[in-house]
């Protein structure tokens, strides 16, 4: 098996929502020295993430970080999807400010998400500045 293999198999699993294997077959990548790719990684953190298992995503997350792959707007995507889940907004907050940092565009989608986990944790006046970002970043709202 090589990567793309592996990630066919990942995507197979994460469809009929097995989500243990999908994280089975991504750590076992590196003993058959095979090294994922950040496709690899992104379906693992949209399979946690469907899957309500935010503090696996973070891991997972964290764990693409050492391999030193640089995460994209759907890594980000994802894990901020898993922590507002996971009403875990200051998770989400951060996540959008590391992505900031890395200079990743969030989009509607990201930041839906940390809006999202900010109203689901009583932060109303973050999420208002949230969509005051949104519109200086001209990422279009659903009307």
């Amino acid at each position: 098996p090589d990567c793309v293999s592996c990630n066919v198999a990942m995507k197979a699993c994460a469809k009929a929502d097995n989500w243990d294997r999908v994280v089975e077959i991504l750590a076992g990548m590196p003993a058959r020295q095979i090294g994922p790719d950040t496709i690899s990684f992104n379906t693992a953190l949209s399979a946690l993430e469907k899957s309500r298992q935010w503090e696996q995503a973070l891991s997972t997350f964290l764990e693409m970080d050492a391999e030193e792959l640089e995460p994209d707007v759907i890594s980000y995507s994802a894990l901020v999807s898993a922590c507002e889940k996971g009403r875990q907004w200051q998770l989400a907050l951060a996540a959008l400010a590391q992505m900031r940092c890395r200079r990743v565009t969030p989009d509607l989608i990201c930041y839906s998400a940390v809006v999202s986990a900010c109203e689901k944790g009583e932060q109303w006046e973050r999420a208002l500045r949230l969509l005051e970002d949104m519109r200086l970043e001209r990422c279009e709202c659903d009307e």
